[in-house]
């Protein structure tokens, strides 16, 4: 009996008998990896946040500086042609968007998706006299 028992198991011999802890360790580190792949997801996501709002804090400084000069521009041009207005306009320019100027300096700003804000192109000084 025992015998026939060893014959039937050398018919086995080929199989990996090693298969079932290769496979246990295989399987805990493609655990291991996909813990690890999450986590990076995750701060990925973080720094991506992180990028949207310091663009959105350096957008909102260029324009509170901005009109800051533009008031000033305004009093001194007055002051210095008699009966006439100067302007600064700050030129804008969407992402993808091909031709539109926005030329209104007080107008509020539009977010696209990836939270970026309009692209500043120029500024335009206008005048006028009486």
């Amino acid at each position: 009996l025992l015998y026939d028992c060893n014959e039937q198991l050398k018919q086995f011999s080929h199989v990996n008998q090693k298969a079932l802890d290769q496979y246990v360790n295989f399987t805990e580190q493609r655990e291991q990896l996909q813990r690890r792949r999450a986590e990076l997801d995750a701060g990925d996501e973080k720094i991506r946040e992180l990028i949207s709002v310091l663009d959105q804090r350096k957008d909102e400084s260029i324009e509170r500086t901005f009109k800051g000069v533009a008031r000033h521009f305004r009093e001194v041009f007055s002051e210095l042609v008699q009966g006439g207005h100067g302007y600064l306009v700050m030129m804008k320019k969407k992402d993808g968007d091909a031709g539109d100027d926005d030329m209104d300096e007080d107008a509020p700003r539009e977010a696209d998706p990836e939270g970026r804000i309009e692209k500043y192109i120029g500024v335009v000084c206008l005048e006028t006299h009486a």
